[in-house]
This record gives C-alpha cells, sequence and structure tokens, in this order.
C-alpha cells in the first residue's frame, strides 16, 4: 500500500478523535471525583449534625460520551463513506479524485465533534 500525503492526514484525524475522546473521559471522570471529594468534605464540616450518606459512584460500565446531534452522527459517517469512494471508485471525476482525502478527514472530524 503505497501511504501519500492523504493517508497521512486521515491518520491525523483519527488520532484526533481518539484523542478528543480521551479528553472528553477524563474531564467526566475529574468532575465526578471532584463532586464525590465535595460530598465528603461537606460530611466532614457537618459533624454534628444527623448523619448524611455519601453518595458513591456505581461500580460497572459507564458511559461518558453524550451525542450532541444524531444528524452530526450520520453527515459525519455519510460524508467519511463519500470520501472513501472518491478514492476507489470511478464514479467521481478525475480532477476530484486526488482530494478524496480531504472529504474523508472532513468528515471524520465532523464525526468528532459530534460528541459532548
Amino acid at each position: 500500500m503505497k501511504i501519500d500525503w492523504g493517508t497521512v492526514v486521515v491518520g491525523l484525524a483519527i488520532l484526533v478523535v481518539y484523542g478528543r475522546m480521551a479528553l472528553i473521559r477524563g474531564r467526566k471522570r475529574r468532575l465526578e471525583r471532584q463532586a464525590l471529594l465535595e460530598q465528603k468534605r461537606e460530611a466532614k464540616k457537618q459533624k454534628n449534625r444527623p448523619h448524611t450518606p455519601v453518595a458513591q459512584p456505581e461500580p460497572g460500565i459507564k458511559i461518558t460520551y453524550q451525542v450532541i446531534s444524531w444528524w452530526l452522527v450520520g453527515g459525519g459517517l455519510i460524508i467519511t463513506l463519500v470520501g472513501i469512494a472518491m478514492r476507489y471508485s470511478t464514479l467521481f471525476p478525475v480532477t476530484l479524485q486526488p482530494y478524496w482525502w480531504v472529504v474523508t478527514a472532513a468528515g471524520i472530524l465532523v464525526f468528532a465533534f459530534s460528541f459532548k
């Protein structure tokens, strides 16, 4: 397989997706830890008052991502598939085929920013 600049740009766009997902996940976990710590601090301040239980995080798998818009998810997927089709199909004009990577990377980035 020949690696050209288009493949490198698409690879970088995929790394942006994974980096963004890691940042979202890390931020949500940090906020949960801070909220739990704040609850514990409040419980210590209110020692003399009746005991209020501190909420414990539920064990198990938690979904930490929220979809901003399902239209963006679908649009990003369709744009990415059109870019891939531009590279391997003869349905598109020959003048546009070398720019398949622009469309593919744009679709991947739209997909990346459809989550919060």
